[in-house]
């Protein structure tokens, strides 16, 4: 992977699996122990510093555009992408320490492109996409989005309506949408321009399995679109399933 374009700048909230939101004051020393705790006390062009750990609260930018970066944005060292944890891992598992229900990382309140998300595996979502980008535009980068599993609308990694997100250097692996309500195995795209690079998305899958048997087989393996623009610069796709990969529709038609 590259090394990322941004930098971090303005006051650094600090968080850390050690912190409480409790006592601590958001400060090196003192850190807060929740991404949301630190979200909320922030303001436009701050940075939250996450240490790594497992996070299971859901994570809403407020309207915020500020940095909330993995401490891979100082160090520029992979292993750190994948021990900073947003999810319980195991959508099945409702007795990890997350519980049964995490929701992901919502930007849905107008954000724009200085709103950025870095640095984190977000795994373990279950019936809600992992990233949802409503009328916002942030950028996404470095991030490992894996082992979600959706039955509602949106994509199995990604669910983006009205927006002009950048994604740039993503793994999105293993994640299963099933239903037939609007989505795609990785991504489900509405009446947006979406810039995606640098990245690699495989074995996702737009299926339903009872027992390891196919009962039903949706559309839109990898993403399915509306009324949308997707451009692609430097993807890998291997190994995702869907009736296509590629499912589009328009509504002029």
């Amino acid at each position: 992977l590259e090394t990322p374009a941004i930098g971090y700048s303005g006051p650094i909230w600090y968080v850390a699996p050690n912190g409480s939101d409790e006592t601590g004051d958001g400060s090196d020393d003192n850190p807060f122990i929740s991404i949301q705790k630190a979200i909320d006390a922030s303001n436009n062009a701050d940075t939250v510093l996450v240490s790594p750990g497992i996070y299971c609260g859901s994570i809403d930018f407020v309207g915020k555009n500020i940095v909330v970066g993995s401490h891979y944005i100082i160090d520029y060292n992979d292993s750190i992408i994948d021990s900073t944890i947003l999810g319980p891992g195991d959508p099945y598992d409702y007795y990890s320490d997350c519980g049964d229900y995490f929701a992901g990382v919502q930007f849905i309140s107008g954000e724009d492109s200085t709103a950025h998300f870095t640095g984190f595996t977000i795994t373990g979502t279950f019936g809600t996409a992992p990233i949802k980008c409503v009328d916002s535009s942030p950028s996404l980068s470095y991030l490992r989005i894996r082992n979600n599993h959706i039955n509602t609308d949106g994509g199995g990694a990604l669910h983006l309506i009205n927006s002009q997100t950048k994604l740039k250097n993503l793994i999105i692996n293993g994640n299963n949408k099933q239903g037939s309500s609007n989505g795609g195995a990785a991504m489900f795209i509405d009446s947006s321009i979406i810039f995606f690079s640098n990245s690699l998305v495989y074995n996702n899958s737009a299926i339903d399995l009872h027992h390891g048997v196919t009962m039903y087989t949706y559309t839109g393996g990898i993403v399915a679109m509306n009324n949308s623009i997707l451009n692609l610069n430097n993807i890998s796709f291997h190994g995702n399933s869907g009736t296509d990969a590629v499912y589009y529709e328009d509504d002029d038609e």
